[in-house]
């Protein structure tokens, strides 16, 4: 019994840990789970639009971390896209990985592309995409919920 015990308290300080492994932080502010919205005009260099934060390792190990989306709802028009450091994934892919080394950081950035076949963008064009991050499988994700929307009024 005490056996049982002692594994059961480390299993729930193991899952702790691994869950304060990592924060988000954009500008050295914090970037809390929850629900953020990006709603305006695109960028006229990149013709998207983008949230975008750093991952911060907060152990001296390195780890990968794994980010899972899923599109909520979507309009007719747009696509979706994720960067990850320097490796950016086309808008099919709904699982990707980053190695981040201990105490060090990697950029992570959702981009809204509001173009039609014509690459004009399409007022009114929206998305909104969860994004779950985690270590460990089985660990409790941190979700970010991200509503795009493009438009051009003020």
């Amino acid at each position: 019994m005490k056996k049982f015990l002692l594994s059961l308290i480390m299993m729930a300080f193991a899952g702790y840990v691994s869950a304060q492994s990592f924060t988000f932080e954009h500008n050295g502010e914090t970037v809390e789970p929850g629900y953020y919205e990006v709603i305006g005009d695109i960028d006229p260099n990149t013709g998207d639009m983008a949230f975008a934060f750093n991952i911060i390792n907060l152990t001296d190990n390195s780890f990968r971390i794994k980010c899972d989306r899923v599109i909520l709802e979507k309009s007719e028009i747009g696509s979706v896209s994720v960067c990850m450091g320097v490796d950016c994934f086309a808008s099919f892919v709904d699982n990707t990985y980053a190695d981040i080394e201990g105490g060090s950081e990697k950029e992570f950035s959702a981009h809204f592309s509001p173009l039609n076949d014509n690459w004009e963008p399409v007022e009114g064009s929206f998305v909104k995409v969860q994004y779950s991050f985690y270590v460990n499988e089985g660990d409790e994700p941190v979700v970010l919920e991200i509503y795009f929307k493009y438009t051009t009024a003020s």
